[in-house]
């Protein structure tokens, strides 16, 4: 942000407004398509509706549409999170967390939480825990 005091609420205004949008805009279309039910998957209700409008060979483009929504908003997670490990690490200055790289990039910290999610995640497949 160039004036973080001014750019940063209408940055997050646009956000929470436009997530909002997409939420209620999917919540009427589950609700105007009937796309639930005790026997049905939550997950499959939005692939349904896709098929009913659109046909099977548009499920292609709603299920990478799909991948690149949630890849971006985890992207922009986890380089939050990084960047909130490193403004935290600042305390100790010591600390390799809160070094930058010559880019200014809290790279340290991002591996760090990248690693820990990478962690996560075999722990979670070598439990078998069942994410649904």
């Amino acid at each position: 942000f160039k004036q973080p005091e001014r750019d940063f609420p209408r940055a997050l205004m646009i956000g929470l407004l436009l997530a909002g949008t997409v939420y209620w805009a999917c919540t009427v279309l589950v609700l105007h398509f009937n796309a639930f039910a005790a026997d049905k998957a939550a997950a499959a209700s939005l692939p349904g509706i896709v098929v009913q409008l659109f046909g099977l060979k548009a499920l292609w483009v709603a299920c990478v549409i799909g991948y690149l929504a949630c890849f971006a908003s985890l992207n922009i997670y986890i380089q939050s999170f990084a960047r909130l490990v490193w403004s935290q690490a600042l305390d100790r200055p010591e600390s390799r967390l809160a070094r930058l790289s010559k880019r200014q990039l809290p790279l340290n910290a991002l591996n760090t939480v990248l690693g820990c999610c990478v962690l996560s995640s075999l722990c979670i497949y070598a439990l078998n825990i069942n994410l649904d």
